[in-house]
């Protein structure tokens, strides 16, 4: 496994932790505050970053419309489609459907000018990471985990997100990616402030407890992860980045059964191999792109 193939899976597992974090905060806050607070302490973190660094934040006016798009696409979107699709579905579930994310690039990519174009084994890749991701939803259903269809249809919002915002950030690749991250998080944080002051109002301040929660989604599981995800997304393209959805619902369901007792089953585990040798496929057939690309 190469270097992005590593920081795709431990991304991918913090992404699967927020989840549940999201679950634990949202008996605490409405589902727009809980957004709010992820992205808004993203935000936060970014800029105390780029100050204590002493990095320049600077940009053109060119890039002020992208980055804005950016935000709304990567943060606003997805951030609040995961609260607000888990009034309706547990962490997991939410995970699953989530898992779609690559699919949902492939399409994308497909009609954005100067997308990533797939070949055979990309696409072999997306259907064997699709299947596994359909074998881990099994055990729920079987179980009696019947999800609601408008829970299902709020949290595709997120992979419809995230597949605009890896093309997207195309138009902003001048821009340094720390940079880039810390401006599309502030205009994500504005687009759900105001959503949450307009539908919910202020939100009552919580216990101290569930400070500590918010500090943990909102700098290590978010600003953190989303500042790497960034970082790799010009080398590493749309589809292999995108691939981090798959890795949050196993995340998601290992947690699961290391600290609440869910068990694993055989589903689980054949979901989880297919999941993996889906990554993989993506990845051969982005170095026989690559190759393909080297020998013309």
């Amino acid at each position: 496994m190469d270097r992005d193939w590593l920081i795709v899976v431990l991304v991918g597992t913090a992404f699967g932790s927020a989840l549940y974090f999201n679950a634990i905060l949202l008996q605490e806050l409405d589902p727009i505050a809980v957004s709010f607070s992820r992205v808004g302490t993203a935000a936060a973190a970014s800029w105390t970053f780029i100050l204590l660094t002493r990095r320049s934040a600077k940009i053109s006016t060119k890039h002020i419309i992208p980055l804005a798009l950016l935000g709304i696409f990567s943060f606003a979107i997805p951030l609040l489609a995961y609260p607000l699709g888990q009034q309706y579905l547990g962490p997991g579930m939410t995970g699953i459907v989530n898992a779609l994310t690559p699919a949902m690039t492939v399409a994308v990519s497909q009609f954005w000018p100067g997308g990533e174009r797939v070949n055979s084994l990309k696409i072999t890749g997306v259907i064997v990471g699709i299947i596994g991701i359909v074998v881990l939803m099994i055990p729920a259903l079987v179980n009696g985990g019947q999800t609601e269809i408008r829970g299902i249809l709020i949290v595709l919002l997120a992979p419809f997100g995230f597949a605009v915002s890896f093309n997207l950030v195309r138009k902003v690749s001048e821009v340094e990616p720390i940079v880039m991250a810390t401006w599309a998080f502030t205009a994500g944080a504005v687009v759900v402030g105001v959503s949450m002051l307009a539908l919910e109002g202020v939100p009552v301040v919580p216990e101290a407890q569930v400070w500590w929660q918010i500090v943990i989604v909102g700098v290590l599981l978010t600003a953190v992860t989303y500042q790497v995800a960034f970082a790799i997304l010009p080398r590493a393209g749309a589809l292999k980045v995108a691939s981090i959805t798959y890795i949050a619902p196993v995340s998601v369901i290992i947690l699961g059964a290391a600290f609440l007792g869910e068990q694993l089953t055989k589903l689980h585990f054949t979901g989880t191999f297919a999941v993996f040798l889906g990554l993989v496929l993506i990845d051969r057939g982005r170095l026989l792109e690559r190759a393909k690309q080297t020998n013309e």
